[in-house]
C-alpha cells in the first residue's frame, strides 16, 4: 500500500472549505427549485430577473465555481487519497444547511446515520 503522507494544512483547509461551499450550493439549488418550480422558468431571463431568480442563479454559479477552484487547488497540492475523506463532510453539511435555511426536518433514523458518518470521518483522521 505504501506509506501514508499527510496533506499540507493549506490543501486540507481548501478541501474542507470546498466541501462546505459545495454543500451550500446544493442547498441554494434546492431553494431555487422550490421557489421557482420545476418548469425551469427561472432560466428565462425576463422571468428570472422579475422574480429575483437571476440572483439565485448567480449565487449558485459563484459558490459552485469557488468550491471547484478550492478543490482543484487542494488536489494539486496534495494526494487525492489524503484529501478524499473531506468529501464526506458534504453528507453532514447538506442536512445541516437544509435544516437551517430550508427548515427541513431530520428523522431519528437520519440523525443516527449522520452520527455514523461523523464517526467514520473521525476514524479516518
Amino acid at each position: 500500500m505504501g506509506t501514508h503522507h499527510h496533506p499540507n494544512h493549506t490543501a486540507l483547509s481548501a478541501a474542507i472549505l470546498s466541501s462546505i461551499i459545495l454543500s451550500l450550493s446544493q442547498v441554494q439549488l434546492k431553494a431555487a427549485v422550490s421557489l421557482f418550480g420545476t418548469d425551469f422558468s427561472i432560466w428565462r431571463l425576463d422571468i428570472a430577473i422579475g422574480r429575483g431568480g437571476i440572483w439565485h442563479i448567480a449565487a449558485i454559479g459563484l459558490s459552485s465555481a469557488i468550491g471547484l477552484i478550492l478543490w482543484i487547488y487542494a488536489i494539486r497540492s496534495s494526494s487525492l487519497t489524503d484529501l478524499y475523506w473531506t468529501t464526506a463532510i458534504c453528507y453532514l453539511a447538506v442536512p445541516l444547511f437544509s435544516m437551517t435555511f430550508l427548515q427541513e426536518s431530520l428523522s431519528t433514523k437520519q440523525a443516527l446515520s449522520y452520527l455514523f458518518i461523523t464517526a467514520g470521518i473521525i476514524c479516518l483522521r
